[in-house]
Order: C-alpha cells, then sequence, then structure tokens
C-alpha cells in the first residue's frame, strides 16, 4: 500500500509539470517591446525637461572631476548657490559649454589673496578653497571684486589650470548662462556617483 500512494504523489507532481502552459515567443517580445517603450519615454522625458548629460572637456575640475567624465546636470527650477558645480554656456563662445564652481553670487564681494590661497566673500573666508592646491594664478580681473545682481563668480577647483572668472573673457557669468547643477557622473561607471 505504502509503494502506492508514493507512486500516486510521484505521478501526481508529473502531471502539473506537464500541464503548465508555454509562453509564447511573440508574448515575451510584446512585454519586451513594453518595457523598453517604457524606458525610452522615461529617458526622452528626463533629458528633455529635468536635466541634460554633458561631457567634461579639459582638467580644469581636477581633482574633482576628470577630463571625459560625463555627468548629469539638473537645469529645471534651479538656482546657482555657492559650492555648487555648474554648466555654463561660454559668454565669448556659443557653443562651448564649461563646467565650475560657484564662489559667489550677485551682490557679493570676492577677494582673494594669492600669496595666503585664502578666498573671502563679504569679508569671511571660504572653505570651498580647502583641499585645494594653491592659487598662484590671478587673471587679469582686479580684486576685491563685486558679483552683479544676477551673475556668479566661478572657479575650477584646478585652481592654476582653470579659465574661470578670474580672467575677462569669461568674468562674472549671467545665471542666464547657467544651463543646471552638476550632480551625477553616471561614468566612467567605477567612479558613478554623486558630486559635491
Amino acid at each position: 500500500m505504502r509503494e502506492i500512494i508514493e507512486h500516486r504523489i510521484v505521478y501526481s507532481s508529473d502531471n502539473k509539470k506537464n500541464k503548465r502552459k508555454k509562453t509564447p515567443v511573440r508574448a515575451v517580445l510584446y512585454g519586451a517591446c513594453g518595457v523598453l517603450s517604457g524606458c525610452m519615454l522615461l529617458i526622452t522625458v528626463l533629458f528633455s525637461f529635468i536635466g541634460r548629460t554633458v561631457i567634461v572637456d579639459g582638467e580644469s575640475m581636477l581633482p574633482t572631476l576628470q577630463h571625459a567624465d560625463r555627468l548629469f546636470a539638473t537645469e529645471t527650477f534651479y538656482t546657482p548657490a555657492c559650492g555648487d558645480i555648474v554648466i555654463i554656456q561660454r559668454p565669448d563662445k556659443e557653443n562651448e559649454l564649461i563646467v565650475k564652481r560657484v564662489v559667489a553670487c550677485g551682490g557679493d564681494t570676492v577677494y582673494i589673496d594669492f600669496e595666503a590661497n585664502k578666498i573671502f566673500v563679504n569679508g569671511k573666508e571660504t572653505e570651498i578653497a580647502d583641499g585645494m592646491e594653491p592659487i598662484r594664478v590671478q587673471g587679469d580681473v582686479e580684486f576685491p571684486l563685486t558679483v552683479p545682481t544676477d551673475c556668479i563668480f566661478v572657479l575650477g577647483d584646478n585652481r592654476n589650470a582653470s579659465l574661470d572668472s578670474r580672467y575677462a573673457e569669461i568674468g562674472c557669468v549671467s545665471q542666464d548662462a547657467v544651463l543646471g547643477k552638476a550632480v551625477l557622473r553616471w561614468y566612467p561607471f567605477q567612479a558613478a556617483g554623486l558630486i559635491k
């Protein structure tokens, strides 16, 4: 009797396996197309209305950003703030973007002590320069400098190899030229993460 019961159990489970329906290839492809279409729509909305991708060109943001890093920048409802890394439409070249760090905003007075390697905004030393190499290159802008309303003063983190607000050709950048805040490095993948 025991052998019969065991036989019935095995037979019963074999029957369940045989009764499973096979999913047609067409249904699998249709489902995959739906998922792919949804992803494409999400990416389109993300990059059309929320932000943009930018490729870092050059070494002016070392050590924070490397040449050829790929960044995602938000642009919707963004107002520049001190310490942010921003994407800027270069004022003297329409088709060129630059990546810099905001040091001061409209109405702020900036003074750089090149001997002591200190940056002062409104008379207070900023911590933005901490960990960066000493600033040896002054540029052609005179300090102290008061940033015009609706403009920002920017520097590259690689202080001595950066074309930034210390030079008249960049100068204080209009907020209208700011295309967004760099928030994420997505390539190279081993260095991917939020940007500080």
